[in-house]
């Protein structure tokens, strides 16, 4: 299954001034296995209602204030996510999810 992590930042205008960004997404595969999914901020996009505003800025680690996780194989039926720990390391997001 294909799912997406989406991050949103904390005074978004501020940081983002004149931008309409709400969040960055970024999607990721899983299998049934444990794993360690690292997703590096440099491949997020930054989105608006779900639309990309490709003139944004990055985002940035230190404004993030929420994180989410949305099923994005379009696929029907049941899907589970588990998520043991999510460390935000460098530049980087790491994330144990099975």
């Amino acid at each position: 299954m294909i799912y997406q992590i989406v991050m949103s930042m904390a005074l978004v205008a501020v940081v983002n001034p004149g931008m309409d960004v709400d969040s960055w997404r970024a999607s990721f595969p899983t299998s049934d296995d444990w794993q360690t999914v690292q997703i590096s901020l440099d491949h997020t996009v930054p989105v608006w209602r779900g639309r990309k505003v490709p003139q944004a800025m990055p985002v940035v680690p230190s404004k993030i204030e929420q994180v989410g996780f949305l099923l994005a194989d379009s696929k029907s039926g049941m899907f589970e996510l588990e998520v043991r720990q999510i460390e935000f390391l460098g530049n980087d997001i790491v994330a144990n999810a099975d």
